[in-house]
């Protein structure tokens, strides 16, 4: 888990019931913030081929990494169920990504028109 509390557990809980009623993968993406201390854009950036379940780790692309540096972190058990939650429910989207971006609330996807 990250060392880096932002927001308290009840905080943490009521973000996670919001985004079940939105969809698995924004879900995922705020499991995968709180537990690694990760930043939305590098969480979105994800693709499966980043994953490695077995090995229980996440390798962070250095270009999609604030600061530029590749780095492997090591996945918690609510990391892994995230993941396997959003695979099994074929909601990781776009092109190999694990949490790609979606329709915002009250916009279309693919930007409009």
């Amino acid at each position: 888990a990250s060392t880096h509390k932002i927001v308290g557990s009840l905080t943490q809980s009521a973000m996670l019931l919001v985004a079940e009623k939105i969809g698995r993968g924004l879900r995922c993406a705020i499991v995968l913030a709180f537990e690694t201390g990760h930043r939305i854009g590098s969480i979105r950036q994800l693709k499966w081929s980043d994953v490695d379940l077995k090995r229980v780790t996440v390798i962070w692309r250095a270009k999609n990494d604030k600061m530029g540096f590749e780095h492997d972190t090591a996945l918690s058990a609510e990391d892994v169920t995230a993941f396997r939650a959003e695979r099994d429910s074929n909601a990781g989207g776009g092109p190999g990504r694990v949490a790609a971006a979606r329709a915002p609330l009250g916009g279309a996807a693919g930007g409009g028109t």
